[in-house]
């Protein structure tokens, strides 16, 4: 890890540089990636990620629903049956009184709603007996503004997921409210645990040195993408959580490994080289928002799951990482150096 420092002039700055843009990397590719998690959102949609909390949840409504029921007395379960039928029967009559009245700018509250309302269902009942009586006429509507300006109620929009309908494979938008609510709470977590492992991960890396916490920072945030692409491949929930709540506890490590790392390598001199360290780790950690967005771009233009996009993202994650540990000095080598040489 120290042969680089060994070069001098030119050959020193190249190296330099090198692990400059390499600690950029590693920290955009696994560093902060769980703050665009939203862009992952319709990807995990069409697997049916947490898709179980709709069925959970009209199972519970079922349940519910059944127990209130069984416990009214017959009656009433009677009069209930006799009102649905009264009520199959006149719902068209009493949706086209009330859009008449409404497209004439007429008040619901007026009493001629319900006398319009009665002659309707009262010619409606003479209508029906005069089909059963052929030897009758068929008498005429009492409504004289029925013909005219009787207008169609659109229908009514098939809500997006029903009780009675699993939720399908392939469609990029929430089967339910209760879906989205157990997605944003597993995002929340890999957020918060962004935040709570960072002071670990700066313990570690100020106690150990940044080689080693960009080794076990990376290997975490490798082995959450690969569970991204195996619980993608696999369609199971809890693979995809563990590989979201990985990489939001790695982010910060590799943040820190690398950048303390090179900040190690660089040592007190070349200003320039450390300020362009400290601004481009940053920018990147930021800019890694963008990782999930690729990532889902990439699955939609192969017309692919997540699995490979995943995959193929830690594959490239990690040569690079160990193009950058193998640059990296060891924890108080380079600072030996110097006590060393005025000894």
């Amino acid at each position: 890890g120290t042969a680089p420092m060994s070069a001098t002039g030119p050959q020193k700055s190249i190296v330099l540089w090198v692990a400059v843009l390499l600690a950029a990397w590693c920290t955009f590719a696994m560093g902060g990636v769980v703050f665009g998690v939203s862009a992952l959102f319709p990807a995990l949609y069409a697997q049916n990620y947490k898709s179980s909390a709709c069925s959970a949840r009209c199972s519970a409504s079922a349940a519910t629903s059944a127990a209130a029921v069984g416990s009214w007395p017959a009656t009433t379960k009677r009069r209930l049956a006799e009102a649905g039928e009264f009520l199959s029967g006149s719902r068209g009559t009493l949706l086209e009184v009330a859009a008449s009245d409404v497209l004439r700018g007429r008040s619901l509250r007026e009493g001629s709603f319900f006398d319009r309302l009665f002659d309707r269902l009262s010619g409606k009942a003479e209508h029906s007996k005069a089909e059963h009586s052929p030897g009758e006429s068929k008498p005429e509507s009492r409504n004289r503004h029925d013909a005219p300006h009787r207008r169609e109620l659109p229908p009514p929009q098939p809500h997006a997921h029903s009780c009675s309908d699993p939720c399908p494979l392939g469609v990029e938008t929430k089967c339910c409210d209760h879906q989205f609510v157990a997605f944003s709470l597993a995002a929340s977590l890999a957020f918060f645990l962004v935040d709570a492992a960072a002071a670990p991960w700066g313990e570690l890396a100020d106690r150990r040195g940044g080689k080693l916490t960009l080794a076990w920072a990376s290997l975490l945030s490798i082995a959450g993408f690969a569970a991204l692409a195996g619980g993608a491949y696999l369609l199971d929930d809890a693979i995809v959580t563990a590989g979201l709540l990985a990489l939001g506890c790695a982010g910060p490590g590799v943040f820190n490994g690398a950048f303390y790392g090179t900040l190690e390598l660089i040592g007190t001199g070349e200003p320039k080289i450390r300020a362009a360290l400290t601004s481009l780790n940053a920018a990147a950690f930021d800019g890694s928002a963008l990782v999930f967005m690729l990532l889902r771009v990439a699955a939609r233009a192969a017309r692919v799951g997540l699995a490979a996009p995943c995959l193929a993202w830690a594959a490239l994650c990690a040569p690079l990482c160990v193009a950058l540990w193998r640059l990296l000095p060891a924890h108080g080598s380079l600072l030996a150096q110097p006590a060393a040489a005025a000894s």
